[in-house]
């Protein structure tokens, strides 16, 4: 199914999470389960999946579901982790620059990239990886998953639906853009 994208973000430009919009992006996008719930639906089908921070990712493994794209930043509540079961994992990856409560170009187009791929692919953020939901939403196929983790709630998983596509062009296009 051909995907049409309302939004582009060019070389040299970036989006910054403005203070006023950080409330919206509390409000998960979908569906809030615990490891069991999540990990029995995903294997009960066959749906792309999209991972987005390191306790999903790692789970996801744990579980042997292996995620279409997995994005992480080797950190866990904004400590950095010592281990390296992901990176051990995932011998291949793109490694991205993003700091904190923006999208860079770069990150925007890896996104792009390796979800249009279709290989099994990951990118290791250098900075913040938590705003990289939303270019997955931007350029994951319909019917696809995308799961993250929201703090002392669970995983939100989430059908990418137009509505969905919907919701995620709204923030981005919230967001201010600024040129590099």
């Amino acid at each position: 199914m051909l995907i049409h994208y309302i939004m582009e973000l060019k070389r040299g430009e970036k989006l910054v999470l403005p203070d006023w919009l950080r409330g919206a992006l509390m409000d998960p996008f979908g569906e809030i389960m615990q490891e069991a719930e999540v990990i029995s639906r995903l294997k009960a089908t066959k749906l792309s999946v999209i991972s987005v921070g390191d306790e999903v990712t790692k789970t996801l493994l744990k579980y042997n579901v292996e995620p279409t794209l997995a994005i992480f930043d080797l950190k866990s509540h904004r400590k950095k982790l010592e281990d390296s079961e992901l990176t051990e994992h995932y011998k291949s990856m793109q490694i991205v620059r993003n700091p904190p409560k923006e999208i860079t170009y770069d990150l925007w187009e890896t996104v792009r990239k390796t979800i249009n791929s279709g290989d099994h692919s990951a990118i290791k953020v250098d900075g913040e990886e938590d705003l990289a939901a939303l270019p997955a939403i931007h350029f994951a196929a319909l019917g696809s998953v995308l799961l993250f983790g929201v703090s002392d709630r669970g995983i939100s998983f989430v059908i990418i639906t137009n509505t969905i596509k919907a919701k995620a062009e709204g923030l981005l296009k919230s967001m201010e853009l600024r040129q590099v």
